[in-house]
């Protein structure tokens, strides 16, 4: 039937009709199948630089971590240092005795005054007093080797006076001295 009316036309009107079915085709095409393929590569398109995005993102942070890791790894054997610079807090009398027995040692007199606690998380801060009394070289002594302990003791003050036990003088010829220490210890949980 559509052949009948086509033999029916002239050629120039058969020509005009055949480029506007074309047309038609063509504009059909290009709105039905390439308007939206075009419009499908562009959302993958940026899909694609969204997932690169988030690729890049997540290669740094692995990147970083490996970093990390390796750090860890070179650290790891020096926590246990800085573990070793608290005192436990179940150890408080071998401590004390410790230093008793420094004392007894070094042969200076010694009284000590433990402060009230700070709590931290992982440790608390005990303000502690020393006053020891005795020779002045013994003191120093005994200070050397309360400085070479492995704990970490903070000195907040010290203080030397002469020793007034046996009078000025009498003090002064022997070299008595005393000490008063204020220090920070740091004793793990």
């Amino acid at each position: 039937m559509n052949m009948n009316v086509l033999n029916k036309l002239d050629l120039k009107k058969k020509i005009i009709a055949l480029n506007a079915i074309i047309i038609l085709l063509i504009a059909g095409i290009v709105f039905y199948i390439i308007i939206p393929s075009v419009n499908d590569i562009k959302n993958m398109q940026t899909d694609i630089h969204d997932q690169f995005k988030e690729l890049e993102k997540k290669y740094f942070k692995g990147q970083s971590l490996k970093k990390l890791s390796e750090n860890l790894k070179t650290i790891d054997p020096q926590l246990e240092k800085l573990e070793g610079i608290f005192i436990n807090e179940s150890d408080e009398v071998a401590f004390v005795t410790f230093l008793e027995n420094l004392a007894h040692e070094k042969m200076v007199k010694q009284k000590i005054s433990l402060g009230t606690p700070e709590d931290f998380v992982e440790y608390k801060k005990i303000p502690m007093q020393i006053n020891t009394e005795g020779n002045y070289l013994k003191q120093m002594d005994y200070l050397s080797s309360l400085e070479s302990l492995n704990y970490y003791i903070n000195v907040k003050s010290l203080e030397i006076s002469p020793s007034m036990e046996n009078g000025l003088e009498d003090s002064i010829n022997k070299g008595n001295v005393n000490l008063s220490l204020n220090v920070d210890t740091y004793w793990k949980k």
